[in-house]
């Protein structure tokens, strides 16, 4: 009895090892979960923030945060003389998963600008994975204005009408504090097979929650009276009522998901929606669908398994980004 215990414990072993080689070979984008670069936020507002100090591997890239919990380096708040900030809000998206620091699109929106414009502008990126509208508009008023910025780009993907409560739970990260949790919390931060059974369970949970498909789960997020979608829209107009008392420029930036990026693209509808209700409040709006439109989804993806924007995907929205701002003439002012 003993020997076959071992037997099967043996083989188990062996299983996972051979599935842990093959998955860091093939498919380094799965490292997701690191609560040593973000975790759960004491603010309720906030659902999700990034460690100050924070440094460890996120998503197949290593990823640090600076002394003020941004990914980027580090900004003094105080404004140097002559030059204009750019504050960039948003998710995931924003934030850059699976993409290097520098190749996100607000880095590569600097560099353009410093190019036409050298020494003129500083963009800070503050976006953090798990935000919505509403927790981005909060951070800005309570962080962000400390950099007192002179341009607010708020990125919006189709997943920003979610409630904090049914945010993705991989942006839940428990501060455990007995051995056992902390060992349990080390095991998933470290091996990509756990992680990806981890997010498949996670995923198929939330599908079985919803009864929805993709598509249908996020055109919902926006019915009439959606707690969530209402949370958005009082978001856009305090949004839109705080920069124009601060005298600020603000641009809404709408980033599709990267699926069916031509006639079939699911969430025109939402696009849609959501330009109308920002531009009624007054709140310029880009959408980046047209600057993707026709170009093969899966060529923008971080891995075939993680859709999250590439760096090249990322470049394309800063020219887009760019090209807007300049005609707008808000970098003239």
């Amino acid at each position: 009895m003993l020997f076959l215990l071992a037997a099967w414990i043996a083989a188990a072993l062996v299983l996972f090892a051979a599935g842990e080689v093959i998955l860091r070979i093939g498919e380094p984008s799965l490292r997701m979960y690191n609560d040593r670069v973000m975790r759960q936020s004491d603010d309720p507002e906030m659902i999700s923030e990034l460690v100050p100090g924070g440094r460890g591997y996120l998503r197949g890239v290593f990823v640090e945060i600076n002394s003020k919990g941004l990914r980027d380096r580090e900004f003094a708040y105080a404004k140097p003389a002559g030059v204009r900030r750019i504050v960039g809000l948003g998710d995931s998206f924003t934030f850059g998963m699976g993409t290097e620091t520098g190749r996100v699109f607000l880095k590569a929106l600097e560099r353009m600008l410093d190019r036409e414009r050298p020494g003129r502008f500083q963009v800070l990126n503050m976006g953090v994975p798990g935000h919505n509208t509403a927790s981005e508009f909060h951070y800005l008023k309570t962080e962000g204005v400390r950099y007192d910025p002179d341009v607010v780009i708020v990125c919006f993907t189709v997943n920003d009408a979610q409630q904090s409560s049914e945010t993705y739970a991989d942006h839940r990260f428990d501060s455990a504090r007995s051995f056992v949790l902390e060992a349990l919390r080390d095991i998933r931060n470290g091996s990509y097979l756990v992680t990806f059974l981890f997010s498949r369970w996670q995923y198929a949970t939330l599908r079985l929650r919803s009864r929805y498909n993709d598509t249908d789960y996020h055109n919902a997020l926006y019915a009439p009276g959606r707690p969530g979608w209402e949370a958005c829209r009082r978001a856009l107009g305090d949004l839109s009522a705080w920069c124009d008392r601060r005298g600020a420029r603000c641009l809404l930036v709408l980033f599709p998901f990267m699926t069916d990026l031509d006639d079939r693209y699911p969430f025109a509808g939402i696009h849609a929606k959501v330009a109308a209700e920002a531009r009624a409040r007054g709140l310029p709006v880009l959408d980046l669908f047209e600057s993707f439109r026709g170009r093969r989804a899966t060529d923008l993806w971080v891995s075939l398994m993680d859709s999250h924007p590439n760096a090249r995907a990322h470049d394309i929205a800063a020219r887009a980004v760019f090209e807007h701002l300049e005609k707008s003439g808000v970098l003239d002012e």
